[in-house]
């Protein structure tokens, strides 16, 4: 049904969906573990988006581009795209978007080890979902900083960042 629709979007001209329409396809295709489609169809999606200038579609690609870096094993690229998505929400001042983007940058850098980065990002991210009272967010945010304190400790480094 979503392929179809992207189809007729295409064929018809009606491209303002295009890009969200594209980027779920993505993340479907994330979902069925085919990573080089979903990673060709973000890349669609984005190109979309920054052709029309629909910024908040490409911050929320780009958040999706840099989990899939995660599950690809290349967390390092998922940092840049992720601080972007950061900075185009925190941009257009979309609190939810950037509370989903701070998580995954703090679940990025738990998985290089950069600790402290990853301690700011969980912060930052739980301040945000407290003033938008995100019940999901919240239970995200304070599983993501149990896990944070758990790597620390078994790291030995306490709060320290090891890169």
């Amino acid at each position: 049904m979503l392929v179809r629709s992207v189809e007729i979007e295409q064929d018809t001209g009606q491209l303002a969906e295009l890009g969200s329409r594209l980027t779920s396809l993505a993340s479907a295709e994330v979902d069925l573990g085919r990573h080089d489609e979903a990673m060709r169809l973000y890349a669609r999606a984005l190109a979309h988006q920054r052709d029309i200038g629909d910024r908040s579609g490409a911050g929320v690609t780009r958040g999706n581009i840099a989990g899939l870096h995660a599950i690809m094993g290349a967390p390092r690229k998922g940092l840049r795209e992720v601080r972007a998505a950061i900075a185009i929400h925190r941009e257009l001042d979309e609190k939810v978007y950037e509370a989903f983007a701070l998580h995954t940058l703090a679940d990025l850098c738990i998985t290089l080890g950069r600790l402290e980065e990853g301690r700011s990002a969980v912060l930052r991210g739980r301040l945000l979902v407290k003033e938008i009272r995100n019940p999901r967010l919240v239970k995200g945010f304070a599983r993501m900083s149990r896990g944070l304190a758990r790597r620390a400790r078994s790291a030995g480094h306490g709060h320290h960042d090891r890169s």
